[in-house]
């Protein structure tokens, strides 16, 4: 019999949990059971874990969204940033249009305003022109004209356009034969100019108060301060940028130093002022000059002041730009070798000490009487000194001990001489501007030899102050000197550079669907007169005239859409093109420019040029170079300048030049 009462009470907790150990395939008592607290604390674990992947979700998706919308932020800005540009640009340009539109335009003032048509305005403003201002104009010269403003009690002022600028300007010229009128006039400016220059007039006025000279310029004001040279720019609307210093002495000098070998002749000189047009500067100092006397002569744009004793040997001298030459204190001269300029820039001095020292074959006795003159041309020498010139010396490149003296930077080797300016530096306390600016090798050489193989740097700025040197240069003057020279290559060069630049321009012509006869004419009027500007004065070399070929060759297949690739013969391109050869043309300008130059008895230039030669001037040694008459002689013979008067022979003669001048295919 089953006895009820040993019969287990069930254990509490309820049924078994799978997973968590025990035999799973019976019942809930045999089974391993939790209790609620380890249940609780298992949940409390997966919430967390569940709630640090939602939050590491959360942070992902943040960051996406913000890198999304940076970008995007980013996006707008440089678009905003472009719109300003391009704003700005627009604005530009309304503002250029602008004053464009009223470029040629005068307004008149205190016209009476008694016209009844436009007609009469007209007719005043013409009587006014010739009889007040004593201009001759005619009714086609006025282009437009109006009254300013709404009518009132006032008279309003007159806006007139003329047709041409030229015919403003000498109104402008004779406006103070209106002196003893009632009426007056002046330029017209856009609105927003004129806004501009009415808040100027504040600003003039206070400096004019203060004693400066003030004026207004357009829409800038420029302020020339009393006492001083400065001169100062201030815009409206905006502080002064340029506020006077009590520690400016002078505004920049560009000094130069150049061995001119020879001024002797008349043309030098113009030829040198030539060749100085690119170039900015302010004082040159030249060397062998080769004029004898001390002179002080007055150019157009410049002054010339020299010393020498003898012509035709050593010389010295300076050139000055002409608004510089009121600040002129004291032109000395020593030897003719040693020239010293005192500059006096409203109590702030500058020295400048020209020289030309001996050579490196002259005896060691010249040399040290060269310096010993030196030092007394550097007697009672300002702080501000400058000594420059060819010191025929070579430093080389200098050494750490000697910074005191030099920079870091030098050309080739360093030979006795150079020894020597290195050792009057220290005695002077001269710094070598040349060694403290770092520059590309070939740009450092002053002089080279006559075969061209062999370049030194013996051509020094020496200064007292280096803190007010800011660079220090080698510069390419196209002007005949062994210190520097230029050839005709680069002038050939720079042309076909000049028409290609042409050619492009004119793109939408020769590479579109135009008649190849159009093409031709445009290619032989604008392209072809590109090329061959000034060619009468080239000396062509084989490799020039392979170049100027090459490049008429290559603008033919451009128009014609050929590649080199398609291997057409260049004869059959001509066939095609038909145009102009650009050799024949040179040789046929080159052989009638000859003629007529020698025909003319004027004294031009070119005259003087052609029969002038260098008095101690000799060829380099080896192959000669090609001069400008070889070619005319090779045709014409040695007497070519007695065949070229005969006009008729002359001409009859141009074909057999122009198939000798030609190279072959």
């Amino acid at each position: 019999m089953r006895n009820d009462n040993n019969k287990q009470p069930p254990v509490p907790g309820g049924p078994a949990i799978p997973g968590y150990g025990g035999d799973h395939g019976k019942g809930g008592a045999g089974g391993a059971k939790i209790s609620g607290g380890e249940l609780k604390n298992d949940f409390e674990k997966k919430f967390n874990s569940m709630e640090s992947k939602i939050s590491k979700m959360e942070n992902q998706i943040t960051t996406k969204i913000s890198k999304h919308m940076d970008e995007k932020f980013h996006t707008i800005e440089k678009e905003l940033g472009n719109i300003r540009i391009k704003e700005e640009e627009q604005e530009k340009r309304l503002d250029a249009l602008e004053k464009n539109n009223v470029q040629r335009n005068l307004v008149f003032f205190g016209v009476e305003e008694n016209e009844k048509s436009y007609y009469d305005l007209q007719e005043k403003i013409i009587d006014i022109i010739k009889n007040d201002i004593k201009v001759e104009i005619q009714q086609s010269e006025l282009q437009a004209l109006r009254r300013l403003g709404k009518k009132g009690h006032k008279t309003r002022p007159i806006s007139v356009m003329f047709t041409t600028l030229g015919k403003k300007i000498s109104i402008l010229k004779n406006k103070n034969k209106l002196e003893n009128t009632n009426i007056y006039i002046k330029h017209e400016f856009p609105a927003k100019i004129l806004k501009i220059r009415e808040e100027l007039k504040i600003q003039q006025q206070k400096e004019n108060e203060k004693g400066n000279i003030a004026y207004i310029k357009y829409d800038k004001l420029v302020v020339k301060e009393k006492y001083k040279d400065t001169i100062r720019v201030v815009a409206a609307r905006k502080l002064d940028q340029n506020p006077p210093s009590q520690t400016q002495k002078y505004t920049n000098l560009h000094l130069l130093t150049y061995n001119v070998r020879s001024l002797v002749d008349s043309t030098r000189l113009p030829q040198l002022e030539h060749s100085l047009r690119n170039i900015k500067w302010d004082v040159i100092g030249l060397s062998e000059i080769k004029k004898a006397g001390q002179q002080i002569e007055e150019h157009g744009n410049f002054v010339l002041l020299y010393c020498g004793e003898q012509s035709g040997r050593n010389g010295v001298g300076f050139l000055i730009q002409n608004h510089l030459k009121k600040y002129i204190d004291n032109f000395s001269f020593y030897t003719d070798r040693i020239v010293r300029l005192d500059m006096n820039f409203n109590n702030n001095y500058i020295t400048f000490i020209q020289i030309y020292a001996p050579t490196e074959k002259a005896p060691e006795s010249e040399i040290e009487n060269f310096y010993n003159d030196l030092r007394k041309a550097m007697k009672d020498i300002k702080k501000d000194t400058f000594i420059v010139g060819d010191f025929n010396a070579k430093i080389g490149l200098p050494r750490e001990e000697e910074n005191l003296v030099t920079g870091k930077f030098g050309y080739g080797s360093r030979n006795s001489r150079g020894q020597r300016l290195i050792e009057f530096c220290y005695e002077n306390k001269l710094t070598i501007t040349n060694t403290k600016f770092r520059k590309n090798t070939k740009n450092k050489w002053t002089w080279q030899s006559p075969d061209g193989n062999t370049r030194n740097e013996i051509d020094y700025i020496l200064a007292k102050n280096i803190k007010i040197v800011s660079d220090t240069e080698v510069l390419n003057i196209p002007f005949s000197s062994d210190h520097r020279a230029v050839r005709t290559t680069k002038e050939v060069e720079r042309r076909i550079a000049l028409a290609w630049k042409k050619y492009w321009s004119l793109k939408e012509i020769f590479k579109g669907n135009f008649p190849l006869q159009i093409k031709k004419k445009i290619m032989d009027s604008n392209v072809l007169p590109t090329l061959t500007y000034g060619c009468q004065t080239w000396v062509c070399n084989a490799e020039i005239k392979r170049k100027i070929r090459s490049f008429q060759r290559a603008t033919e297949r451009s128009m014609l859409k050929i590649k080199l690739q398609d291997r057409i013969n260049s004869s059959k391109i001509r066939r095609r093109t038909k145009i102009t050869d650009a050799l024949t043309t040179i040789a046929r300008l080159k052989w009638k420019w000859a003629g007529h130059v020698i025909r003319s008895s004027d004294g031009r230039w070119s005259e003087r040029i052609l029969h002038w030669f260098p008095r101690d001037g000799k060829r380099d040694r080896g192959r000669p170079l090609r001069r400008w008459k070889d070619d005319i002689e090779a045709v014409a013979g040695n007497l070519w300048t007695r065949t070229a008067k005969e006009r008729d022979k002359w001409h009859e003669m141009e074909e057999a030049f122009i198939q000798q001048w030609m190279i072959p295919e």
